[in-house]
């Protein structure tokens, strides 16, 4: 059986979604691709990007798995698959300030922003490295100083922001301090969508 589910904006129209988008396996996995891909993710705030200019992380972490890195250079922020385009090694194995990305695998090097730069042993190869070599760039997006990626950006955030600057018209965000004492995070057994 094929699995369709219709959404309507007109609540008149609306539908219970079946018991099968809970529970099918497959649906789960594909929701994966056709939602959570293309969704907008807040990863962290530019603050941790001031001790140290490359910020390994998953994306969806125990969920989609995705290996990126953040890059700060010259104020310019950017996100790039964490994988090495030669042998599929992580790049960036933890947060550090360096002028470079390096894998430790076979010593390839990267410019911050993504560019390859080059490979112990290759030096006299032709039309090395290629673009095919650069990391691949994710889209990126820096709101009151959160920043947000998307590794499929088919969902356009700016009209959500925009109502939250409506909302929020005022929020002093630059005051903003994180305090791990007030913070607690919550491990929900559930199925996403039930906790939306």
């Amino acid at each position: 059986m094929e699995n369709s589910f219709r959404i309507s904006n007109d609540i008149a129209s609306a539908e219970t979604l079946t018991s099968n988008f809970y529970t099918d396996d497959d649906v789960f996995e594909s929701s994966k691709e056709t939602i959570f891909a293309r969704s907008w993710q807040l990863i962290t705030h530019t603050k941790n990007l001031k001790k140290h200019n490359q910020f390994p992380f998953t994306f969806l972490d125990g969920f989609m798995n995705e290996p990126l890195v953040l890059t700060q250079q010259n104020d310019e922020i950017n996100c790039f698959s964490n994988v090495c385009t030669h042998r599929a090694h992580l790049v960036c194995l933890e947060s550090c300030d360096s002028s470079i990305l390096r894998c430790r695998y076979h010593g390839r090097t990267f410019e911050l922003d993504g560019t390859m730069k080059a490979m112990p042993g290759f030096e006299n190869v032709k039309n090395f490295p290629s673009e095919k070599d650069n990391l691949d760039s994710i889209s990126t997006l820096i709101w009151k100083d959160f920043i947000f990626v998307s590794l499929n950006n088919k969902v356009d955030i700016n009209s959500v922001l925009a109502d939250a600057d409506h909302r929020l018209q005022g929020y002093e965000f630059d005051k903003l301090v994180f305090d791990k004492t007030q913070s607690i995070e919550y491990i929900i057994d559930s199925h996403w969508a039930l906790y939306c």
